[in-house]
């Protein structure tokens, strides 16, 4: 699906608009998931130190969660500081589906906000026992991102305005995702299908919709759909699934009457696949939850 990595000083405000962004997608029926970094560092980056390797390594985990999720179509935003660029390009390196978030707010802006006093602390005398070591923007460097996928600045816009934006961007990107694999149906090769002497049908440029729902009969849930969809033996599978070889029976599908004849549009002798999709709410409810409830459902 998609991962959002955020990056930015601490009190930019990562995880409130990471928050704010999850309850308007959740609103529009998307799987969100928000990776909040200062949790993470209780349970499976606990021991991790604030050293420049441990912080990467601190990266790494949280971006092997996101993309982990990713797998069972949830979109994942982390939401930690990210200080340095090796961290951020090595999670990018990974999947073409990571986008990097800059979350950009001026530190003389988040020291006023400092809302956990961190930077109280970190500006305190090295010998003070409540002095912060390794604090990013006081003792410890950040890098700005060399090319950010967006830039949200904080310090000149409120949480709902940045938020939207966000939201905006994802849905985008989504929507860049479903033109991606439709130029990839649109290129599959094809059979034509003779019975009887007769020709049948021929499956050329099926729409994105439909293709899913076939799809979705012979590739089981939760698999990973990305690796699936590209391997193009698949779609061998995908058509014989469709016709067999004798035009009568589809399987999975069950026709009446028991030939294809009445499902093909009689000007251009394709398949009707409209006629294949789920009549109850019960296997669209089905379907949204196999492909992460893209937008087109």
């Amino acid at each position: 699906m998609l991962v959002i990595q955020m990056t930015g000083l601490s009190g930019s405000g990562k995880t409130t608009i990471a928050k704010e962004t999850q309850k308007k997608l959740i609103a529009l029926n998307y799987n969100v998931e928000v990776i909040d970094g200062d949790q993470y560092r209780t349970t499976i980056c606990k021991g991790l130190s604030f050293s420049k390797q441990d912080r990467i390594e601190n990266v790494n985990r949280l971006g092997c969660i996101a993309l982990g999720l990713a797998k069972h179509n949830v979109i994942s935003i982390i939401a930690a500081i990210n200080p340095y660029q090796e961290a951020r390009s090595n999670l990018e390196k990974q999947k073409d589906f990571v986008r990097t978030v800059y979350i950009d707010c001026p530190l003389e802006i988040v020291k006023q906000r400092d809302p956990k006093l961190l930077y109280k602390r970190a500006l305190l005398p090295t010998n003070d026992p409540e002095h912060l070591p390794n604090f990013t923007g006081i003792t410890d460097p950040y890098e700005i991102p060399v090319s950010p996928h967006l830039v949200l600045q904080t310090h000149e816009m409120a949480i709902d305005e940045a938020s939207t934006k966000l939201v905006d961007f994802i849905l985008q990107e989504i929507n860049m995702q479903s033109e991606f694999y439709f130029d990839f149906y649109s290129n599959i090769p094809v059979y034509k299908l003779i019975v009887n002497g007769q020709y049948m049908a021929n499956l050329v440029d099926p729409s994105f919709e439909d293709m899913f729902w076939c799809t979705y009969k012979i590739i089981p849930l939760n698999s990973d759909y990305e690796t699936i969809l590209k391997d193009k033996k698949i779609w061998e599978e995908v058509q014989f699934t469709i016709i067999d070889d004798k035009g009568n029976q589809p399987n999975p599908h069950t026709f009446p009457g028991g030939g294809y004849k009445n499902f093909c549009d009689g000007y251009s002798n394709r398949i009707n696949f409209r006629s294949l999709w789920p009549k109850r709410e019960s296997n669209w409810t089905i379907l949204k939850k196999a492909f992460g409830r893209l937008r087109f459902l």
